[in-house]
């Protein structure tokens, strides 16, 4: 059954975990007298899971209507992922982290930097698989203008999800 007061419970226990989990990795590791220090595998390893707690944490700060918080966070896993070796800025890790950063917005009704992110998300997925992106900043920019000024921004994001699912069904 829906309990609605245990769901927050649950949220409010999420934030706590991901909390001290965060508070451990951000400690570098001690290196005692003879222990070889961490290869970049590792570190990678390490800066990922980081990545994935800040992610996490704020997916429950924006299911609980927290957004800036998770705004926060969104940018805090973007930065770590930009950052680490092996990641880059064209994973789908990081694709993710946009697209639901772009959520995040778009449920403030702040559709310019919703879309903004949704482009962004759109673009990394597009390129990893491959597809030349060029034409689409033209097309998001001009849609993301004429929309705006028409003050129907949410239309445009379904523009460009149309636009987005006609090109990879051709594929």
């Amino acid at each position: 059954p829906h309990n609605p007061a245990r769901e927050k419970s649950d949220r409010d226990s999420a934030i706590e975990f991901y909390t001290k989990a965060l508070n451990i990795f951000i400690q570098e590791p001690v290196i005692s007298r003879g222990q070889p220090a961490a290869t970049d595998a590792q570190k990678s390893s390490r800066n990922i899971t980081m990545a994935h707690c800040y992610h996490n944490m704020a997916t429950v700060y924006q299911e609980k209507g927290q957004y800036k918080e998770a705004i926060f966070n969104y940018g805090r896993a973007l930065y770590i992922q930009m950052n680490t070796k092996g990641v880059g800025p064209w994973s789908h890790l990081q694709a993710e982290t946009y697209y639901y950063l772009g959520t995040a917005y778009d449920e403030q009704n702040i559709f310019d930097k919703g879309l903004e992110n949704a482009v962004k998300a759109s673009k990394i997925d597009l390129q990893i698989g491959g597809i030349d992106t060029a034409k689409l900043d033209l097309v998001t920019y001009g849609l993301t203008i004429y929309r705006k000024n028409q003050g129907r921004q949410s239309e445009s994001v379904s523009y460009l999800i149309t636009t987005l699912n006609k090109k990879i069904h051709k594929l």
